[in-house]
């Protein structure tokens, strides 16, 4: 069986490459300067393979006998430092519900907690022009909480 890690670092690589071109920062270099992005590159590559496995598609080495999909990382599914600020803004679940959560000082605060079911009526508001949707505080954030959230495959984590 190869090395799990390593074969996820070898998919993420590809993506960052397929999506940034060959001007992208090399990987190693890039791991550890900035080891957060690569390591939501990295779910974005367990997803991938995740995804291949439901077409029936198995990616691992050619000397590999059985190869193995990587497990979901856990209920944190995005975890980003803020631009400028010495905090970090994650998504993650939490019993049946998401939370984006700021990390800031050792601290915890939960920003906004909500089910996807309720994001969803609140986009049925932004796609009718109810003036309803402007009062809707962090509205922005949920969605593109709901975005990560789809994006990463994660919308079965909760139920």
């Amino acid at each position: 069986m190869s090395d799990l890690r390593e074969l996820r670092d070898i998919l993420a690589e590809c993506m960052v490459c397929e999506r940034l071109g060959q001007s992208a920062m090399p990987w190693a270099q890039r791991a550890e300067f900035h080891d957060e992005a690569c390591e939501q590159d990295r779910m974005r590559a367990d997803r991938m393979m995740r995804l291949l496995a439901e077409h029936g598609i198995a990616l691992a080495r050619a000397s590999d006998p059985e190869p193995k999909l990587p497990p979901p990382t856990g209920d944190v599914i995005y975890r980003y430092w803020l631009v400028g600020k010495a905090a970090a803004r994650l998504i993650r679940r939490h019993e049946k519900r998401w939370q984006i959560v700021l990390l800031a000082d050792g601290a915890e605060t939960i920003e906004q907690e909500f089910t996807l079911d309720e994001v969803m009526l609140k986009v049925g508001l932004v796609l009718t022009d109810a003036p309803e949707a402007l009062a809707v505080k962090g509205l922005g954030k949920q969605l593109a909480a709901v975005a990560e959230i789809f994006r990463m495959g994660a919308e079965g984590m909760t139920t």
